[in-house]
């Protein structure tokens, strides 16, 4: 099993609980950091995990950092 960054579920619970769209664009500049991290989290080619990035990232869904991680089973 491989665990990766999956925001979607946080960003629906944010939409839904403020009737708002949240977009990566908007969540990152919302967190302070750039689109390009984002991406990286999100698509698992970070090379560096810093948490005080997801830490805001948690604060602008009203999350915590367990929410923003799931479990994939390896296709090997």
């Amino acid at each position: 099993m491989s665990t990766r960054i999956y925001l979607d579920p946080a960003i629906y619970r944010w939409q839904a609980k403020h009737g708002e769209r949240m977009t990566y664009d908007k969540l990152a500049r919302l967190a302070g950091i750039t689109p390009v991290t984002l991406y990286r989290l999100k698509s698992g080619k970070t090379t560096q995990l810093d948490l005080r990035k997801l830490d805001r990232i948690c604060e602008v869904l009203e999350c915590s950092i367990h929410d923003l991680f799931t479990h994939e089973a390896c296709l090997e």
